[in-house]
């Protein structure tokens, strides 16, 4: 996740692999999360992608396997030697960058797709954020990403039942203050020289899609109360 700080993760960054408690559903995300981005990309060998704030590198090993040319970037140093070491086990070929994600270190326009998943309801200064991601795409380039509405649902769901009354969630890894609705996004998005931006949120399916994916699916059509999906196209003009 890239933050503020990184001391404000203290905790909550460690142990990615093998995933647990929290972490565990990060990492089974992955399947439903990339099943709905596919729609929009096909096939994703060749494609220069990079992940902003990749933490142990989920979503990078998913791209790397798929055989996409992948970079990850996270504040936090711990998370970053862990995902490498992950990568390096499995002979995956992934380049991971340690800085912020409001100052991304690639030239502009050099990426083909960028991915921002559990970020954007991390960083308070979100179109510096998506601004810097906008330059680092190249014309026509795609941004995927996920993230969690500002609402009463979220925070009783994820701040109050998650955090303060399971613990299943380290105390403080997210500020209500912080999760941002779909029309502000939308307008952040645009605003940064996006287009043809499209949200889908999850809806519930009796059983898992895939052996250890999570029992939903996301669709246009799928409730966005807690978290929602999008997929944005950077001008070309």
């Amino acid at each position: 996740m890239a933050v503020r700080d990184a001391r404000q993760l203290r905790g909550g960054s460690y142990h990615w692999w093998p995933p647990q408690r929290d972490h565990v559903i990060l990492y089974r995300a992955n399947a439903i999360r990339f099943a709905y981005f596919e729609r929009f990309v096909g096939d994703w060998s060749g494609l220069k992608a990079l992940d902003v704030g990749c933490g142990g590198g989920y979503a990078c090993e998913y791209l790397a396997r798929h055989k996409a040319v992948v970079s990850g970037t996270d504040i936090m140093e711990e998370s970053l030697h862990e995902a490498q070491d992950h990568a390096s086990q499995c002979n995956l070929q992934i380049e991971y960058r340690q800085c912020t994600a409001e100052r991304l270190p690639y030239e502009d326009g050099v990426m083909d797709l960028v991915t921002c998943f559990d970020v954007l309801e991390h960083v308070p200064d979100k179109h510096a954020t998506i601004s810097e991601i906008n330059r680092v795409l190249k014309p026509g380039g795609r941004l995927f990403f996920d993230t969690v509405n500002r609402t009463f649902w979220s925070r009783l769901l994820i701040i109050w039942l998650g955090e303060v009354v399971s613990r299943f969630i380290p105390r403080g890894t997210h500020h209500w203050g912080h999760f941002i609705s779909p029309p502000e996004l939308r307008g952040l998005l645009e605003a940064s020289g996006f287009t043809q931006v499209q949200i889908a949120g999850l809806r519930l399916e009796g059983r898992r899609g895939n052996e250890g994916s999570l029992p939903a699916a996301v669709s246009p059509r799928g409730n966005t109360a807690v978290m929602y999906f999008g997929a944005a196209l950077k001008r070309s003009d």
